[in-house]
């Protein structure tokens, strides 16, 4: 029986472990790559990071990722020289996911992120009318996330947010501004809707 024939039998279920084991060591030997050539950047243990991981480190930049995380397809992990990122243990980085820092991210412990938010501590100047945007730089002030936050899909935090621990933010917000722990907060730009209770 040729090759060929022997893999017109495979059943479905039979190709799609084949694939899955083969996506898993290809982001295996794509991680190894990135230990090589970024001594800084620090990986915990039980870590599940899913295939299409875009790793944009620059060479002198710090970048942590706690034990037991979880980066889903597709997330983009930016930073840029000399930027801290700093994710804990046990967060769950949802699909297409952005985190990228310019001079400091930091997401605390059992964070869960849904898919599609967006966390920059960094926006583009636009000063001059004529000026190419690409052209005038950036304004940077660190992102700060508190220790079990919950950051609803398609969420945007801006430079400069600081959520204290335990906050909820609404799918789609766009949170500009720095809120307490325990915050629950919607909308665009983001608003307090309630306080969790103890």
């Amino acid at each position: 029986m040729t090759l060929w024939q022997r893999l017109k039998r495979l059943s479905e279920a039979q190709v799609l472990r084949a694939e899955s084991s083969w996506n898993h060591w290809r982001a295996r030997a794509a991680l190894h790559q990135l230990l090589d050539t970024h001594p800084t950047l620090r990986l915990g243990e039980r870590l599940r990071l899913e295939e299409d991981i875009l790793w944009r480190i620059a060479t002198n930049a710090h970048v942590t990722l706690g034990d037991a995380c979880h980066v889903r397809r597709g997330c983009e992990i930016k930073a840029d020289r000399g930027a801290r990122l700093a994710i804990g243990a046990r967060v769950h980085l949802g699909p297409w996911s952005t985190v990228s820092a310019l001079s400091e991210v930091v997401i605390g412990d059992d964070c869960l992120i849904a898919e599609r938010v967006s966390i920059r501590d960094h926006d583009h100047v636009f000063r001059t009318v004529g000026r190419a945007y690409s052209e005038q730089g950036y304004q940077v002030e660190p992102v700060i996330i508190g220790r079990n936050v919950w950051l609803g899909a398609g969420v945007t935090l801006i430079k400069g947010v600081e959520l204290g621990d335990h906050c909820v933010v609404a799918a789609h917000a766009v949170v500009t501004r720095s809120f307490p722990p325990a915050s629950i907060v919607a909308g665009v730009p983001a608003r307090l809707i309630r306080r969790l209770e103890a």
